[in-house]
This record gives C-alpha cells, structure tokens and sequence, in this order.
C-alpha cells in the first residue's frame, strides 16, 4: 500500500495537468490578494488578507475536478492500474492509493494557494484574526476539499475514461456549487421587502409606503429553514461557502458530515471497483 502510494505521488508530479492546475491556482491566488489590496487603498481603509484565504474552499472544488479526473484517468489509459493488478495488488488497495493520491493532491493545491495568497498578503495587508481561527478553517476547508477529492476518484474510477470523467467531475462540482448559491440565496431572503425610495423636488430621499411581507421568506425556527439549514451543513458545497465567508456555525458539525461523507464514498469506490472490468 505505502509503495503504491509512493508510486502514485511520484507520477502525480509529473503530471502535467497538475503542473498546470497548480500555475493557475497560484496565479488566482495572486491576483485576488492584489485586487484587495488595490480596493483597499482606493476606499482609504485598513487592508486585511483574512476576507479571501479560504475562498479556496470553492476554488479548489473546481481544481480538484480537473486534476483528479486527468491524473486518475491517466493511469487507467496507460495502462499503469492494469499493471498493478498483474502485479498482485488487491483491487481496494490500488482503489485506496489513488484515493490517497488524490488526497496528496488536494494538499499541495491547498499550499500552493496559500503561498501564493499568504507571502504577498502577509507584507502588504493586516490579519483580523487569531491564528487558532486559521487553523479551525484550513482544518474544515482540508475535509470539504477532501471529501470532494473522494467523490471526484469515484467517479474517474468508476467511469475509466478520461475526457469523460473530466467533463463529468467539472460538471459535478458546478452542480454543487449551485446548489449551494441557491440555497444560501433563499435563507438570506428578507422578512420584508422595503419601501420604496423616490428623490423628491429639493433633492431629499423620501421612502414611499410600507415594507410589504416577503412571501419568499423562510420564518426562524420553522422545518423548512431547519432542512435547509441541514442542506448547508451536510452538503459539501454549502460547507465551501460558510468556510470561504468564515460563516462556519458548527465546525464539529461540519467534520463530522465530512467524514461521514468519506467512508461512504470509499467503501462505496473500493466495491464497485472490485466488481468493475477492466477489460
């Protein structure tokens, strides 16, 4: 197992698409701590770095998408898992180290990431929080990206075709992204709507008529907010939203779906791979 693992490392970085995954990372990461830095001097306030470290939560869901895809489909079209099974390596092993590879993948994105957000930030820009606040984060952000590192082996392993597999992991990754835009966008909406605002003769602002109930409101306490609220929590989309907006309400919660989320999706990848032909 630990040999396979190694093997998988070593051909991981010398994959290309990782190599060129990793530039684009490093590059977004870059541009967005400058672009904040830029907003904050044109608006004259005190810079901080902390509002964009994590929105790698999102951001690696779709550069996870993209590298496990291509890497694992690789090794499927070269014939290099083939080869392991010729060799007399047990299917759940072979399944278990490119899941770890995978893994290892999702690690050095999240260094990348960071060092190319953190060194400019941490020169030009200020930090709000207490470095054990950074820690909780990278901690849920790891097992988010994680579980979507499991999600995307699965499928690449169970579909064996790389151009597929890639379409159908960016594909997947977008639907969860969306599903948490649009879950997120109905709790926020408004108890009421709010009056109208009309500029009246000598230039004043003057609201016109009352807040009218929104009839799209979701009222606290009820079951629907609570199921919704679930879908946040459990759902590893809405998990990349809360830690990219350090909106994170129940971190124990959260770890705890992850790993929920890991176990099924590995024992359900290293059964359907044992049964799967590879022929």
């Amino acid at each position: 197992m630990t040999n396979l693992i190694l093997s998988g490392f070593k051909r991981l970085l010398k994959n290309r698409a990782f190599h060129i995954t990793a530039v684009v990372v490093a590059a977004i990461g870059l541009f967005e701590i400058l672009m904040m830095y830029r907003d904050s001097i044109i608006e004259m306030k005190t810079p901080y770095f902390d509002s964009g470290l994590f929105a790698f939560a999102g951001i690696g869901m779709f550069a996870l998408a993209a590298v496990v895809s291509l890497f694992v489909g690789s090794e499927y079209s070269d014939g290099t898992i083939r080869n392991k099974l010729v060799v007399g390596h047990c299917r759940g092993a072979v399944y278990l180290s490119m899941l770890m590879t995978s893994i290892i993948a999702e690690v050095l994105l999240i260094l990348v990431w960071t060092t190319a957000y953190l060194i400019p930030g941490a020169i030009l820009m200020e930090h709000a929080n207490p470095l054990r606040v950074y820690l909780i984060l990278y901690l849920a952000m790891f097992l988010e990206l994680a579980v979507f590192s499991a999600i995307f082996t699965l499928l690449t392993m169970t579909m064996g075709n790389k151009a597929g597999a890639a379409v159908v992991c960016i594909l997947c990754a977008l639907l969860f992204f969306m599903q948490a835009v649009v879950v997120e966008s109905m709790l926020e909406e408004p108890e009421f709507y709010s009056p109208d605002i009309v500029i009246s003769e000598d230039g004043s602002m003057v609201m016109e008529g009352e807040p009218e109930p929104n009839p799209n409101y979701i009222p606290e306490g009820s079951p629907k907010r609570a199921f919704y609220n679930f879908l946040t929590d459990f759902m590893p989309g809405g998990q990349a939203l809360q830690i990219a907006e350090h909106a994170v309400d129940s971190l124990v919660r959260i770890c705890l779906y992850d790993i929920g989320w890991l176990l099924v999706l590995t024992g359900a990848g290293v059964l359907i791979f044992r049964r799967k032909d590879l022929k």
